[in-house]
């Protein structure tokens, strides 16, 4: 799931999937922020034979996820049904989460031509 799981929600104009996904990849980006920090060399107590972890790759890396999330944040609001007073990703533990809709921008977005180039790139 996170992040492919979104571009599969939004290739098969799923909003439900891309919103979980979504979800998911947030969960998954807030445990990556706080084990990073774990992860510096200086805190290695003996240096073994393999290079020293890249913190500040990992970090700018983690930046970019983090605004990337955010894009994937407004494709999903931009593509969904408004409804008022209802957050964009669904935040609750919710058995069952309520079932969002669109009003056909991901099916109009889907049957472009450039659409299948990107999704061609995406997942190659």
């Amino acid at each position: 799931e996170g992040v492919e799981g979104f571009f599969e929600g939004f290739f098969e104009a799923d909003v439900n999937k891309m919103q979980s996904a979504l979800q998911k990849a947030g969960e998954q980006l807030f445990i990556a922020n706080k084990v990073a920090p774990e992860c510096h060399p200086r805190l290695q107590v003996v240096r073994g034979r393999s290079a020293p972890f890249k913190v500040q790759f990992c970090e700018s890396t983690l930046r970019y996820l983090q605004t990337a999330m955010a894009e994937a944040a407004m494709i999903l609001a931009a593509t969904k049904d408004w409804v008022a007073n209802r957050p964009i990703v669904n935040e609750t533990d919710d058995k069952e989460p309520e079932q969002e809709t669109s009003d056909g921008i991901l099916e109009i977005l889907g049957n472009c031509v450039t659409m299948g180039q990107v999704k061609a790139e995406l997942t190659a």
